[in-house]
């Protein structure tokens, strides 16, 4: 198949672009992950709104987290397959794309995500002056 010499400019203008977005897009990935963690402070008047009913257990278990994380991009597949009456290569390439669960997950310590409270004591910074 012939191309001619337009279609092959805007073919390698339009890949050097998405190339270009890509690295952009990498950078700004690099950039923040190296950044200086956000700590978040929360002020005393605001406490209430972080003080949820506590919950006994919220553990899934993984075997399910898994079943849940692939089946639900096959669904939607297969549902969209029979709504627009899609050909099998597009229903095939898509399949292909959905996240495959490990066999086997690696065992990790349970991790203790807590915010971190601090109290502040508030500045009046107009009688400093």
């Amino acid at each position: 198949m012939n191309m001619s010499l337009t279609d092959r400019r805007k073919n390698i203008r339009a890949l050097a672009m998405e190339t270009g977005i890509r690295v952009l897009l990498f950078g700004v990935f690099v950039l923040t992950e190296f950044l200086e963690p956000f700590e978040r402070v929360i002020q005393p008047e605001e406490l209430w709104l972080y003080k949820n009913p506590l919950v006994e257990s919220d553990h899934i278990p993984k075997r399910v987290m898994f079943a849940i994380s692939f089946l639900t991009p096959l669904a939607v597949i297969f549902v969209v397959k029979i709504i627009q009456r899609t050909d099998k290569t597009e229903i095939k390439e898509a399949c292909l794309g959905t996240p495959f669960p490990p066999r086997r997950l690696p065992r990790r310590p349970p991790s203790s995500h807590k915010l971190i409270y601090r109290h502040v004591q508030p500045t009046n910074y107009l009688s400093q002056s």
